[in-house]
């Protein structure tokens, strides 16, 4: 199949890539996708990588780099051994090189991909394209770095994104995002699976679990389970994203959750998803909540409410 970089009207030619060309988690590294001219290299890095990666982020500009670093400053000589050596500490780094002869080795770097392993059993990523290969690199490059963080055994990869950075929200949205603590309005931090359609909760993590389903904006109300001792995830609900659930398969956060939180507008029929996991997670306690003047959905309200259903169940 034979792909080329974005250029010019990058959003009329993104490129669908078929079955032959979608990496996968028993597909090997490295790898070479056939362009009009040349070949794409896609490989682990490389410790004598680092400044072929300086060049790949001296092309982004200040904007690029702003996305990328939450800063437009350029990162110096360190930051790209520290990235061709992520090897060393566990971690994973991809490079696509464009090679202009078919079975060449060498060439710029025109994308990176790559995670640092997180304590939690996960892995924190982040991605890097040139402006000129946007359009369908970036998501190719993530599923590749999925597959060869599945096939070492993490579940999922988590990301800190900016909210203005609507290409990467759409990567990790693509794959199944769910949120975490910590995001606020200009920050988003998210976790998706590695290896299926929906997150699961890291391995390591030894708290309760609450699920959270609610939409908009759940900043404030993550932080107040994190704060109260729980690990937490929420999810928008089935308006925003399909629901495994809702569709007969199993959510892998609702499966291994110790408490589920469901603060949907009616619109999002709330008693048909309760009903579902009822179902499905019968042991689990689902608590239904509603914004009214009575009952608004806060942080301190829906802890008690996630204290009072745990207290239920013993």
């Amino acid at each position: 199949m034979a792909l080329s970089p974005s250029g010019a009207g990058a959003q009329d030619r993104v490129v669908a890539l078929n079955d032959a060309a979608r990496p996968s988690a028993g597909a090997a590294l490295p790898r070479r996708i056939a362009l009009p001219t040349g070949e794409l290299l896609v490989r682990h890095v490389r410790p004598d990588d680092a400044t072929a990666l300086a060049s790949l982020y001296d092309g982004l500009g200040m904007e690029g780099r702003a996305t990328r670093f939450f800063t437009p400053k350029r990162p110096g000589a360190s930051f790209f051994e520290h990235l061709a050596s992520i090897a060393d500490r566990g971690g994973a780094g991809i490079v696509a090189v464009q090679v202009s002869t078919p079975g060449g080795e060498t060439g710029p770097i025109v994308g990176e991909a790559s995670y640092e392993l997180l304590e939690g059993g996960t892995g924190e990523m982040a991605i890097t394209v040139d402006r000129e290969w946007r359009g369908w690199l970036g998501a190719y490059l993530l599923a590749s770095l999925s597959a060869v963080a599945a096939a070492r055994g993490l579940p999922n990869l988590e990301a800190r994104i900016l909210t203005r950075n609507p290409a990467m929200r759409a990567l990790t949205r693509a794959r199944g995002e769910v949120y975490l603590p910590g995001s606020d309005w200009e920050t988003v931090r998210v976790a998706f699976s590695t290896g299926g359609r929906m997150p699961g909760w890291s391995p390591t993590e030894d708290h309760p679990h609450v699920l959270l389903e609610m939409r908009g904006a759940p900043w404030a109300v993550l932080d107040g389970l994190r704060d109260a001792g729980y690990d937490v995830a929420a999810c928008t609900g089935p308006a925003t994203r399909r629901c495994p659930l809702l569709e007969g398969d199993e959510c892998p956060l609702a499966a291994g959750a110790d408490a589920i939180v469901l603060a949907l507008p009616p619109d999002d029929r709330p008693d048909l998803l309760a009903c579902a996991h009822a179902e499905r997670h019968g042991d689990v306690p689902v608590t239904v909540i509603g914004p009214s003047a009575h009952r608004p959905i806060t942080p301190d309200a829906v802890v008690d409410a996630v204290e009072r259903a745990l207290e239920d169940r013993t």
